[in-house]
C-alpha cells in the first residue's frame, strides 16, 4: 500500500565463523556539502554460535527528504565480535557509496 513516502533499504552483509556473535552499529546519513545530516542509529545483533556463514541484514527506512532536488544518502557501519567471554573493541567505521534519489 503506497504511503507517498520513498522507502530505502540500507542492506549490510556480514560473514562470520562458527562460535561468534556480532553486534553491528549502523548509522544513516544524508550527504550534504557542508555537514552530513545524521538520520538514525540502529543496532543489529546476529549469532553464529551453531554455524558460521553469511547473512544480509535489511534495514528499510523512510527517506528523510530535507531539500528540493536530489537526495544523496549513505550508511556507515561498525561492529563488535564476541567469542565466549571475549568481546572485541568496536571496529572503525566503514561507509557505503552514496545512493542518489531524484524527485
Amino acid at each position: 500500500m503506497p504511503t507517498g513516502k520513498k522507502l530505502i533499504d540500507y542492506p549490510l552483509t556480514v560473514t562470520c565463523p562458527k562460535g561468534v556473535t556480532i553486534r553491528i552499529i549502523q548509522d544513516l546519513w544524508e550527504d550534504d556539502p557542508f555537514y552530513n545530516d545524521h538520520n538514525g542509529r540502529f543496532t543489529h545483533d546476529r549469532s553464529f554460535l551453531i554455524a558460521g556463514g553469511t547473512v544480509t541484514v535489511h534495514n528499510v527506512q523512510k527517506l528523510v527528504d530535507t531539500e528540493s532536488g536530489e537526495e544523496a544518502v549513505f550508511h556507515s557501519m561498525s561492529f563488535k565480535v564476541t567469542s565466549g567471554t571475549i568481546t572485541s573493541g568496536t571496529s572503525g567505521g566503514q561507509n557505503s557509496a552514496n545512493l542518489y534519489i531524484y524527485d
